[in-house]
């Protein structure tokens, strides 16, 4: 069996683990290159034909992620494959590796470890690698991707995944993931979701490079003239929510901060640089005492998640100010260890990804949202 979160995910693409089974376990190919966008599934490809065939390994199974410091055959040296039997290495964002060299690393590895299949996923180049065998991942079909998010979602029966979800989507593994875990985790049902990502431009969530589609040429130019966050703009912002992706990361802070401050805390913006983990202070009085919230702001694409390590950094903020508690403010969204964090900390830690800051909004569009 897969690991359980990857076969949460994990639907289709037996044509693409029959290719793998054949080439690796065939005799047909020693190297097998999958490349794709991000978040298409590359990873899980890999890991779980390895998780189907682990008994044709019993060199054992190594899987790795490239990074640009360390050559792959020093990165695999530290594994404990057995060169004597038949293994598999899987090697992950091979495109962290220069081009100028990342051939010759290969080569390496398969004189290094001559009885060894290896999997090497890019979103870059695959011809780079020359790889025996080359994969290319393409978006999943509207039934397989509806399959994906009933079963990560554990929806109901009667809970239909509309079209225009699907059609939204497009079919990119990575969204759907998204799209079923904020289900699962606000209690939403496919429609309610669809209609908070309702002003995402049609043709889609992202360009071809990864980075959601930018608004029109008005709209931009509202954004790049911002000096204050007036009552228009943040109007703008909650009926094209595809505009929090045209801000600068300091234009976001000071709109995350107008948007506290609308909402009844005295609102201090640290220095744009050198904030030591900390953008924004948002004190509040009340009859109970007095509050004070460090609030990390982080303005990235949808597919690039918060992970552990960035909550982890701000609640230690949030203990050496003394603060009543951490927020942390994204365009993106949160990866599932790092929920699983919060919630070690709910006390102390707010989460706000996208659906969070369009809950904001709503709340200053209609106050008794």
């Amino acid at each position: 069996m897969a690991d359980s979160e990857i076969s949460k995910s994990f639907v289709g693409r037996a044509y693409e683990l029959e290719i793998l089974r054949k080439s690796l376990l065939g005799g047909q190919s020693r190297t097998v290159v999958i490349s794709g966008p991000r978040g298409i599934g590359k990873t899980a490809l890999g890991y779980v034909f390895s998780d189907l065939h682990h008994a044709e390994f019993p060199g054992g199974v190594s899987r790795l992620h490239a990074n640009p410091m360390e050559p792959l055959d020093i990165l695999v040296s530290s594994t404990f494959v057995d060169q004597t039997k038949a293994s598999l290495i899987i090697i992950d964002d091979v495109d962290e590796r220069p081009n100028s060299t990342v051939l010759k690393e290969v080569n390496k590895l398969r004189q290094i470890f001559p009885n060894a299949g290896i999997i090497l996923t890019t979103g870059g180049d695959p011809t780079v690698l020359q790889g025996d065998t080359a994969i290319r991942l393409g978006g999943l079909s509207s039934d397989l991707m509806r399959n994906m998010i009933e079963q990560r979602a554990s929806l109901s029966a009667d809970a239909c995944v509309p079209k225009e979800l699907l059609d939204l989507l497009q079919g990119h593994v990575l969204a759907g993931k998204i799209a079923a875990d904020s289900m699962l985790a606000q209690g939403l049902t496919p429609r309610e979701l669809l209609r908070r990502l309702h002003a995402f431009t049609a043709s889609g969530i992202y360009d071809p490079s990864g980075l959601p589609l930018l608004a029109g040429a008005s709209q931009t130019q509202i954004i790049s003239d911002i000096t204050t966050v007036s009552d228009e703009f943040l109007t703008k912002l909650h009926d094209s929510p595809n505009l929090w992706y045209d801000l600068s990361p300091r234009d976001f802070e000071v709109v995350v901060a107008e948007i506290l401050y609308r909402l009844g805390y005295d609102i201090t913006l640290t220095p744009a640089s050198k904030d030591g983990g900390k953008d924004i202070y948002a004190a509040k009085k009340s009859d109970l005492g007095s509050f004070l919230y460090v609030v990390e702001c982080k303005r990235y694409a949808p597919d690039n998640t918060i992970g552990v390590g960035l909550i982890r950094q701000l609640n230690g903020v949030v203990e050496a100010e003394r603060a009543t508690a951490g927020i942390l403010a994204t365009t993106s969204f949160f990866t599932k260890d790092a929920k699983e964090f919060q919630t070690t900390v709910a006390n102390r830690m707010s989460l706000k990804d996208y659906l969070g800051l369009q809950d904001w909004l709503a709340r200053l569009q209609n106050p008794k949202v």
